[in-house]
Formats: structure tokens, C-alpha cells, sequence
């Protein structure tokens, strides 16, 4: 059933909301989180279900925990500070007619913000058994426009943070091959927000008969004068999933790494809240604008605040990587990862009743994503690192959301390691990632008279500061 522009604009938040699976500030393509250790920042993550040179394996392949020395543990803190930055184009103010617009209003500003990614990791070697855990947040999304921006009745705020913890168990099966499996419990947090176009709700309230035909006109007017609304959604949930890995070593010198994450279904709880503007009555049209206002608040009502829910999947992903040593200086390092975005065809989101809110198509598309790294050791202290990576986008210009400006992605990633003691590295890593102009073209989530539209293209990029503490107990 088609919603109307009104009941679409008032539960937008709600909707996206959808993107509650992910968290903190998104670097890689869509709401992923890449960011699992400083030494993989370095080399853009090249090679990294192969490499398995810290306990941050525990992540990408736990039958890499089997190389371990001795119980080690890695502490990680990532700042990554994307900026996102709106070029208007053609949008279009939110008018219910001809003669009632909405103002459009700004560009929005930097939508982009820093957001600090802490990730823990500790493996437990015993004999050809290792056990491991790894604590990290795998999606996120960080963003916020000015409050009278052009798309806020698409997006203002977009918080949301996710934290996965993964115990791990790895076997060596000979001297060739190692096995690896672990077990995924993630939660999930979020809060967004989105303006509410009160002109609309009063057109809307009008389509159903709830004004005499004979007010509409002034109060249509009056609701000018009245500031948009907030609508605010808040929920979380907890599910479960599971990775595996085996890694290969094929000569003295080579290994190949394979790993699989599964999907993670999540039934998301939550609830709706809308901070209505105050209503002065001061004349016939805002004395039925108030009167309007006070019944859809009822329980039941469209605006009335209460609990929400959604169903979504989270994608799964696959890697093969690969590390050489050319020479015992100088290490190569490659990657290939897919990642099943297409398990999100679209966000719904429902009360608790059962009935919808509203229903967004957003036909994602699986992708692909390819690194190269090399690391050159200079002396038995400090080891240089580099890479480059290119990351598809899921989406296309007809899906993108103000909440997710995202695009094709390219890593250009430096880094160093640095023994303090033989047994304690100190790893940095840095990345800058160009973002291929995203662009929006009259996206208006079903109608341009309640929300607008929104179009014209993003300067967008991402800044990423990695630093690692690992120790090795022997």
C-alpha cells in the first residue's frame, strides 16, 4: 500500500533506522567497518587472512591464531573522521501546492564526524590448539546535517555503534594446513532523527476529511509559520553468527589464507518518538491545526510515540588472501573479499500491532573488494608498510540516502612497526580514502511534496589514524 506523503515524512527516522546494523563511522563500502588492526590499516588490509603476524587474526582468520608464539594480546584504537560534504543541484522545496512551500533550505554542512573504534584481541596458543577473543565493532555509520538542511525530512542524524565479541578456536592439522572457527555475538545500538514537514501532516490530515474543505486553504497557511517537527527512533538487538578459516601454507615462503563470516539476522526493537511544535491558538486555522495535532497523538495514531520493530540480515563476506616473501626483507600481499549486501532488498519497519510505517526498496548489489599491499623491513626494529585498495559500492545513484552518501572507494594506506622489546610491537597505520563523487538525484522517498527532493552530488572522503599495542608472553 502506498503511504501517504504525510505518514511517510512523520515515520522517515523510523525507516532509517534500518541501517541499525550498523555503527561508529562507516570507512569501507557501504556501513562496513574494515578497521580491525593497525599493522592491516598499513597494507589496506592486503593479505590480511594470510598475514597473521598479531592476534588481530582472531577477526579476519582464527586458523591464524595457530601461528601465534605464545599468548598475545593486541589493544587497537582507529579515529576515523569522514567528511561528506552536500552540493545542491536540482532539489526541490517540500510544496503542497503550488503556493504552500516549505523553505528548502542549506546544503547541511559537513555531515561527516569522527568517531573513535576501539578493538581488542587476545589468543591463547596450546600446543597445536589455540583458543582466541576478539572484540571489535564491525559496521558503523556517523552522521549529522545542520537541522534546516534541504534533505531534513530524509536525514539529520544517523548514531548508530555496534560491538561484536568473538571467541575463537583454531587447530593445526599438520605443518601445511591450520583450521579455524568462531562464534559472533553482536548488539547493536542507534538513534536518528529527521525533520517533519507540519504543512504535509496538515495536507495529509485534509485527504482524510479531518479539516473542512472550507479551512483548508488558511490552515495549510498557518502551518507555514509552524517549525518542523523531530522525529526520533531509538532501538538495538543482539543476535548471533559465525566465522570460519583455513590457512595454507604452500612453500617456506607463501600462504594463502580463506575465511567466511556468515550473515546476522537481527530483530530490531525500538521506538518512535515525534517533539511536536507548540501550537498558540490564536485564530480559527491554528485552532483546528491544534485540535489536529492533539488527535494524532492518540495511541494508534500517526504520530503517536511507541514501540517499533524491523527484520533485517546483515550481509555475509568471503576472502582470499595471499602473503609471499619475496625475500627476507621484503613481503607482498594481496586480497580479494565479496560481501553480500543484495541480503538487504529493503527496510521495513512496522508497530508492534503489525502495522507498517513504511517499506523502502533499496536493491543492493553484492560487491567486490581488492588490495594489494608490500611490507620492507629495514632492520630487526622497525618494518615500513603500504597498500592500496579499491571498494565497491552496493548502491546506485537511484538507492543512495542522505543517511549513507556512499560510493566506490579508494584506500591509499601507509604504516610502521615498531619493536620496543623483542616481544612488543608498536604498530601505526594511516589511510586516506577517496570517495568517487556520490551523487542523489531526486531522491524524495515517495513524495516531493512531503519531504522534497533531494539532488546534486557529495564531496566525500575519509581520513584513518590506526595506532596498535601488541605483546607476545613467552
Amino acid at each position: 500500500m502506498h503511504a501517504t506523503p504525510f505518514r511517510r515524512s512523520a515515520l522517515h527516522a523510523a525507516v532509517g533506522a534500518a541501517l541499525l546494523a550498523a555503527a561508529g563511522a562507516a570507512s569501507a563500502s557501504s556501513f562496513a567497518l574494515v578497521e580491525t588492526s593497525a599493522s592491516g590499516l598499513g597494507n589496506a588490509y592486503a593479505g590480511a587472512a594470510a598475514i597473521a603476524d598479531d592476534a588481530g587474526t582472531v577477526w579476519w582468520n582464527p586458523a591464524g591464531m595457530t601461528r601465534m608464539e605464545g599468548p598475545t594480546a593486541s589493544l587497537v584504537l582507529h579515529s576515523i573522521t569522514p567528511s561528506a560534504k552536500f552540493s545542491n543541484g536540482n532539489s526541490q522545496a517540500a510544496c503542497v501546492s503550488a503556493q504552500v512551500c516549505r523553505p528548502l533550505g542549506g546544503n547541511g554542512g559537513d555531515a561527516g564526524d569522527t568517531a573513535y573504534v576501539p578493538n581488542t584481541y587476545v589468543v591463547l596458543p596450546m600446543g597445536r590448539l589455540a583458543l582466541g577473543l576478539g572484540i571489535s565493532a564491525p559496521f558503523g555509520l556517523k552522521t549529522e546535517y545542520e537541522s534546516d538542511w534541504l534533505g531534513r525530512y530524509q536525514a539529520i542524524k544517523s548514531d548508530v555503534k555496534t560491538v561484536n565479541v568473538n571467541p575463537s578456536v583454531a587447530f593445526k592439522v599438520n605443518d601445511m594446513i591450520s583450521i579455524g572457527a568462531g562464534l559472533n555475538y553482536q548488539k547493536i545500538d542507534a538513534e536518528l532523527t529527521n525533520a517533519v514537514n507540519m504543512t504535509a501532516v496538515m495536507a495529509a490530515a485534509a485527504a482524510t476529511g479531518a479539516i473542512p474543505a472550507a479551512a483548508v486553504p488558511s490552515v495549510l497557511g498557518a502551518s507555514l509559520a509552524l517549525p518542523d517537527a523531530i522525529a526520533k527512533v531509538k532501538g538495538d538487538d543482539a543476535a548471533f553468527g559465525y566465522n570460519v578459516g583455513i590457512m595454507l601454507n604452500l612453500a617456506p615462503t607463501t600462504r594463502i589464507g580463506l575465511s567466511y563470516r556468515s550473515a546476522i539476522e537481527y530483530d530490531v526493537q525500538g521506538d518512535v518518538s515525534f517533539d511536536l511544535p507548540a501550537v498558540s491558538v490564536t485564530n480559527t486555522a491554528t485552532g483546528v491545526i491544534s485540535q489536529v495535532l492533539g488527535a494524532l497523538v492518540q495511541p494508534g495514531q500517526r504520530l503517536s510515540s511507541g514501540p517499533v520493530k524491523a527484520k533485517i540480515k546483515m550481509p555475509d563476506s568471503f576472502s582470499l588472501s595471499a602473503a609471499h616473501n619475496v625475500s627476507p626483507a621484503l613481503q607482498v600481499l594481496a586480497d580479494v573479499s565479496w560481501t553480500g549486501w543484495s541480503n538487504i532488498p529493503k527496510l521495513e519497519f512496522t508497530r508492534t500491532n503489525g502495522t507498517v510505517l513504511n517499506s523502502v526498496e533499496y536493491d543492493w548489489k553484492d560487491t567486490w573488494r581488492y588490495s594489494v599491499g608490500a611490507n620492507f623491513k629495514l632492520n630487526d626494529r622497525l618494518l615500513l608498510r603500504g597498500g592500496v585498495a579499491f571498494d565497491q559500492s552496493p548502491m546506485d545513484t537511484a538507492h543512495r540516502t542522505p543517511r549513507l552518501p556512499d560510493g566506490d572507494r579508494t584506500w591509499l594506506s601507509v604504516g610502521a612497526r615498531y619493536m620496543i622489546m623483542p616481544s612488543t610491537a608498536l604498530d601505526f597505520g594511516y589511510t586516506h580514502i577517496f570517495i568517487k563523487d556520490p551523487k542523489i538525484e531526486n531522491r524524495n522517498d515517495g513524495s516531493t511534496a512531503g519531504f522534497g527532493s533531494v539532488d546534486g552530488t557529495y564531496n566525500s572522503n575519509v581520513n584513518i589514524i590506526s595506532a596498535s599495542l601488541s605483546h607476545t608472553f613467552k
